[in-house]
C-alpha cells in the first residue's frame, strides 16, 4: 500500500506510487526507484510496516573469554533498557550464541515502536551504550590476531 516500508531485491524505501507497470519508492537516501511490478511478483519482499510499526534491533557482540558471561548479559540488557525508543514489551533479550575463535558471541534483540523513525540511530545508541559498559566494567571486545609465521627451506636463501 502506498506509505508502507518495503525492502526489494537489496533496495529499502517507502512505497509512494503504485501503478500498472511499477511501484515508486522513494528511498533515505533521497532516491526514486521503480521497481517493476513483475519484479515484486517474483523476488522476496519485506514490508517492515504491512502489520505494525514496531521493528526488532539486532546487535551481535564478541567479548573475550576471560569476561563474565552473566555481567555481559546484564549490561547489553541495560544499554537497551536505557534507550528511550526501547520497548518494555516485547522486552529486550541477550543470549550467548557462539563460541567463536577468538570471542565469546552474543546477541542482543529489542523493539523499537515505529520503524519508520529509523532503525540505525537506535542501534548505533545501544551500541555506543554497550561500549561504554563494557569499557566501565572492563570487559574487552576481542579482534582477531594472526600470527605469521616465515619458514626458510633447509641449506637455502
Amino acid at each position: 500500500q502506498i506509505g508502507d516500508l518495503i525492502e526489494v531485491g537489496g533496495n529499502t524505501g517507502w512505497v509512494r506510487q503504485l501503478n500498472i507497470r511499477y511501484a515508486m519508492l522513494a528511498t533515505a537516501a533521497g532516491r526514486a526507484l521503480m521497481i517493476p511490478n513483475e519484479e515484486l511478483m517474483s523476488t522476496r519482499v519485506t514490508n517492515w510496516t504491512h502489520t505494525t510499526n514496531r521493528a526488532r534491533i539486532d546487535i551481535a557482540v564478541g567479548v573475550g573469554y576471560d569476561s563474565d558471561t552473566k555481567q555481559v548479559i546484564a549490561l547489553m540488557l541495560e544499554a537497551a533498557r536505557a534507550h528511550k525508543l526501547c520497548l518494555k514489551d516485547p522486552a529486550p533479550a541477550c543470549w550467548l550464541r557462539e563460541f567463536a575463535d577468538s570471542s565469546l558471541n552474543f546477541l542482543l534483540v529489542f523493539w523499537i515502536p515505529d520503524v519508520k523513525e529509523g532503525r540505525y540511530g537506535p542501534q548505533s545508541d545501544v551500541m555506543i551504550g554497550i561500549l561504554d559498559k563494557f569499557r566501565a566494567a572492563g570487559i574487552d571486545i576481542p579482534f582477531p590476531q594472526r600470527e605469521v609465521r616465515m619458514v626458510t627451506p633447509k641449506g637455502g636463501a
